[in-house]
């Protein structure tokens, strides 16, 4: 039975997650340390002289619950469309090369179809140094890894 291939238009939008994924993961991470350092307390800051003061602005009347507030701060920031592509992307990592015993071969097919799917021009299979898979299964475990990728985001 041949395996059924992937759609292009699937494909494509599992190949701009990946080629998006560094600044997916810079942009959830730098979410994620506003959470984490945010102070309950609400102020201002400016500028005496040469030095940066904060104004603290008065309390609200509700009762706070700073610990509460960061962890449904986390959750809702784990739902944002970043964190799931950075997600999708490291789940279908994890799964590049899982039948091959050697870490180190195991590693380098994991950074050759990252490689690839991000500039595939720029990263051909000749120049990749992965050659004891052979060409066609080095593609078949990129078009996996797209799928793994589309299947973890919801597209498929």
């Amino acid at each position: 039975m041949a395996k059924k291939a992937l759609d292009e238009d699937i494909k494509q939008q599992a190949l701009w997650i990946v080629r998006g994924y560094k600044a997916s993961l810079r942009r959830y991470m730098a979410a994620r340390q506003d959470v984490i350092l945010a102070t309950p307390c609400s102020f201002g800051e400016y500028v005496a002289g040469e030095e940066t003061c904060r104004q603290y602005f008065p309390h609200s009347s509700e009762v706070g619950r700073p610990v509460e507030n960061m962890q449904q701060a986390l959750e809702r920031l784990e739902r944002c469309p970043d964190a799931r592509r950075v997600a999708a992307v490291d789940k279908a990592k994890l799964l590049i090369g899982e039948d091959l015993q050697d870490e180190e071969l195991r590693r380098k097919l994991t950074n050759a179809i990252l490689l690839n799917c991000e500039s595939g021009r720029n990263y051909p299979f000749e120049i990749l140094g992965v050659d004891f898979l052979g060409r066609s299964n080095f593609y078949e475990r990129r078009t996996d890894f797209l799928a793994a990728v589309a299947k973890n985001f919801g597209i498929i």
